[in-house]
């Protein structure tokens, strides 16, 4: 496919970039990048606007930690290779204000 320039809109802003992704590609992109920034928003109860930057902290913290998971288990023999566990979920009386990603980033 064929270089272009496309433009998408994430929390009411556009974001342009050149890519060769079909247009489905794009617009599930685009619709994925807001979902993350609404559910931000929700969670952190602040505006679309203010939740896009921790949306874009969130992601690269999962970019970041899948990459060191792939690396470990490239490390570990066959045999050993276990699941890592994914943070247990806050109780009800441990909840505070401060938020892990998986807060985040979990389906209502």
């Amino acid at each position: 496919m064929e270089k272009r320039n496309v433009t998408i809109f994430v929390a009411g802003k556009p974001c342009s970039f050149t890519t060769t992704d079909s247009e489905e590609y794009i617009r599930r992109l685009e619709a994925a990048a807001n979902d993350v920034v609404k559910k931000t928003a929700q969670a952190t109860h602040r505006s679309l606007q203010s939740s896009t930057l921790l949306s874009v902290v969130t992601l690269a913290d999962q970019i970041l930690r899948a990459q060191d998971a792939e690396k470990e288990a490239a490390q570990e023999p066959e045999k050993t290779k276990k699941k890592t566990p994914r943070p247990r979920k806050k109780d009800a009386a441990d909840a505070s204000d401060q938020m892990t990603i998986w807060d985040v980033m979990e389906s209502p």
